[in-house]
């Protein structure tokens, strides 16, 4: 028995060294991808999701920067989107380490949210840097309505009233179920450079996702985020917002009104086509 053992043992030892010789044979190495460290690449640079007006200049830029700047040298850049306009390339003095790049768009009003990259040509791509940049572009129909607020009452309890700029930010059908929802933003509704997105389902139901509204001047930012709800008859929404400060606690829920114009339909916005989702 002893001997059986021993000679299966030395078999079995055979057997194991042919395959892995075999498979030592049949490997195949992948050849290692070509670096190029002297290309270059998009670096980030502030909001990649636009909203402009019928009257604003469509314009922004983004930052194109390089890993190796020690020779000038010249980059070619592209973009999907015919409505938008890049230079063709941008070119890199000794030593020159980034260069911002104007864009400019040449949207219609009514063009929401269209998809716009701007990038560096393949060739000429930094290997580990980002090769492009993804925007979300709209240029919207704006009107006045009327803002009045609790957060910002009179001495005397009453709310405090002024106008806004609201800009149209397209209407989505569930394919479904035909049901619409409205987005809309309110230009520095408190705050200058503060601006509150919101959406009205044709149920009359208004959503506000947490967001920076305006500043305290002793602890900074503060965000709002609630429901509301659509009067149809009076044509405003009342938005129950929560007034919160980040890490450190808030104001409360207040009431916030939104006016529309006499007889302005909310779902009747003005865009060059009809957007169209499966989620209600």
């Amino acid at each position: 028995m002893k001997t059986i053992i021993k000679y299966s043992h030395i078999a079995l030892l055979a057997v194991i060294a042919f395959a892995f010789s075999a498979c030592t044979d049949e490997y195949d190495y992948d050849s290692v991808e070509t670096v190029n460290n002297e290309g270059a690449y998009i670096l980030a640079n502030g909001k990649t999701t636009l909203y402009w007006n019928d009257t604003e200049d469509q314009a922004f830029s983004v930052v194109v920067a390089r890993h190796d700047d020690s020779e000038a040298k010249t980059y070619k850049l592209t973009t999907s989107d015919g409505s938008v306009s890049v230079p063709a390339e941008v070119s890199f003095e000794a030593n020159e380490k980034s260069k911002v790049v104007p864009v400019t768009c040449h949207f219609n009003v009514g063009d929401i949210k269209k998809k716009v990259t701007i990038g560096i040509a393949d060739e000429d791509a930094y290997t580990y840097g980002a090769h492009s940049q993804t925007y979300t572009i709209s240029r919207c129909k704006t009107f006045e309505g009327m803002f009045m607020s609790e957060i910002f009452a009179n001495e005397d309890g009453s709310f405090q009233k002024w106008p806004v700029t609201v800009y149209e930010c397209g209407v989505t059908t569930n394919e479904e179920t035909g049901k619409k929802t409205a987005q809309y933003l309110i230009s520095n509704v408190y705050d200058a450079g503060y601006d509150v997105m919101f959406t009205l389902k044709d149920n009359g139901k208004a959503a506000t996702d947490g967001q920076p509204a305006w500043t305290h001047p002793a602890y900074g930012d503060v965000y709002v985020s609630g429901n509301g709800t659509y009067f149809s008859e009076q044509n405003y929404i009342l938005f129950l917002w929560s007034q919160d400060i980040p890490n450190l606690g808030g104001f409360g829920s207040t009431r916030e009104y939104l006016f529309f114009p006499a007889g302005y339909d909310p779902f009747n916005q003005v865009q060059t086509e009809n957007q169209t989702t499966g989620q209600e």
